[in-house]
């Protein structure tokens, strides 16, 4: 069933509608409409419950034997969830549903999962990158628990 949301999602772009996707569980104290930025092709609400785990971090690893280089650095950055974001319709936006609904359909996979991977992984040797611009929603007014 998960598959079949991103789907319908991706017919609505198509026509040139924006859309905000909440899933049933979500509850709105204001209207999310006037929080929104509008500038990405996806905007999206963080799994993270800290400003470091919503908007990333750079996780330093310190091994003080190794010298001048002894710092090890990796950006982390908790997933975005896949039951409340707001999608425009631009080419990266439909690609990104075409590539998830693909791999749901072939994959026994969590469609959270499968959303992150294919909106975060970069383009590496046999595989290409979405190239689709990203905002994550300010996490005090869109909040998961």
């Amino acid at each position: 069933m998960s598959g079949l949301k991103f789907r319908i999602l991706r017919e609505f772009l198509q026509l040139g509608y924006s859309i905000l996707l909440s899933d049933v569980d979500i509850i709105y104290l204001q209207n999310p409409f006037n929080h929104l930025y509008r500038d990405s092709d996806v905007e999206s609400m963080s799994d993270g419950h800290s400003n470091m785990t919503a908007y990333g971090y750079d996780d330093v690893f310190d091994e003080p034997k190794m010298g001048w280089a002894r710092y090890a650095h990796t950006m982390r950055i908790w997933v975005y969830n896949s039951g409340f974001f707001y999608i425009r319709p631009t080419i990266p936006s439909i690609e990104l549903l075409d590539r998830v609904a693909s791999r749901l359909s072939r994959e026994k996979a969590w469609d959270q999962q499968v959303f992150n991977e294919e909106l975060f992984l970069p383009s590496h040797p046999g595989y290409d990158g979405l190239h689709a611009s990203r905002r994550t929603m300010d996490m005090y007014l869109f909040m998961n628990s």
